[in-house]
Parts: structure tokens; C-alpha cells; sequence
């Protein structure tokens, strides 16, 4: 005796598979899933604005959450305004710029001491120094800043 199989199976599916069960004389029962239902899908009409004002406008998710409000008066997460433009096929592929890097010495062309790079730093910093050496640093009559030049060309 044959024990009879249970599929569940997807509606377009169906008839093949009972066609098929039929030509090979198997007893097999065939349950139909049930429809999917979506209690929180985004209402088609809040989908056609979005897809509206992104061919309009030509914005992306932020800027058109916005657009939609100012415009409409109607809140749409940015998130889900993303979901829709790429259930759409409406995203666009990131473009990346490519800069050259400007020059800025003509090595070739200096001499010694023609270019320096200048640095100042205060030393009477209390996040930096012990209190003991901060203390007479402050009541010794000695500079607060430090002042460095380096040339460019021989920085060592």
C-alpha cells in the first residue's frame, strides 16, 4: 500500500505538477498554498508619488523624503522610500570622481631656504606638562610659543 505524499506548492505550479501526477498514475495530493498578504505594504498610490517625483525631480531617498513632505503633506520613511525606488529599478550606481592630485612644489626648481614650512606650538599647555614644570613655566618670564621652520627640501 502506497502512503500518499503531501506537497504544498505555489499556484503556477500547480497544474504542471498535477499534470504530471496524472501521467505517471501517482496518487499524490496536492495542497495549494495559501496567498501571501502583506498587512503593512506601502499603498500603491504613496508608490506612484514616489516613483512621480523621482522621475520629476530626479532625487534620491533623503532629499526626496523632504520633497514628498513639503509638497504633500504625507511622511515616508527614508528606508522605505529606498526599498521602492530599487523595487523599481530606479537606483542609480554610485558614480565615483576621480581628482589629480595637484602639485605643490617644483622640487626641481627650488634652491635651499627658498620654500619653508612654518610651525607654531604653545607650550604653556596644562593638558600636556607636569603642574611642577607648568607652574614655573608661568612664572618664569620665558616665551609661551615655540617657533620651527624646516626647509622644504632637506627637511632633516
Amino acid at each position: 500500500m502506497r502512503r500518499r505524499s503531501k506537497m504544498r506548492v505555489k499556484r503556477k505550479m500547480f497544474s504542471i505538477l498535477k499534470e504530471e501526477a496524472y501521467l505517471y498514475d501517482r496518487p499524490t495530493k496536492i495542497i495549494l498554498r495559501a496567498k501571501r498578504k502583506h498587512p503593512n505594504h506601502l499603498p500603491e498610490e504613496i508608490e506612484n508619488i514616489i516613483i512621480h517625483y523621482r522621475k520629476k525631480t530626479g532625487f534620491g531617498k533623503r532629499r526626496l523624503n523632504y520633497h514628498i513632505y513639503d509638497k504633500e503633506k504625507i511622511y515616508i520613511p527614508e528606508s522605505t522610500i529606498g526599498k521602492v525606488l530599487k523595487r523599481r529599478n530606479l537606483v542609480r550606481k554610485k558614480r565615483r570622481i576621480k581628482r589629480k592630485r595637484t602639485k605643490r612644489y617644483n622640487w626641481d626648481a627650488l634652491y635651499p631656504f627658498q620654500a619653508l614650512q612654518v610651525d607654531v606650538k604653545e607650550i604653556l599647555d596644562s593638558g600636556t606638562l607636569p603642574s611642577h614644570i607648568y607652574k614655573h613655566l608661568e612664572r618664569s618670564d620665558l616665551p609661551i610659543y615655540q617657533w620651527t621652520a624646516i626647509d622644504v627640501l632637506n627637511p632633516h
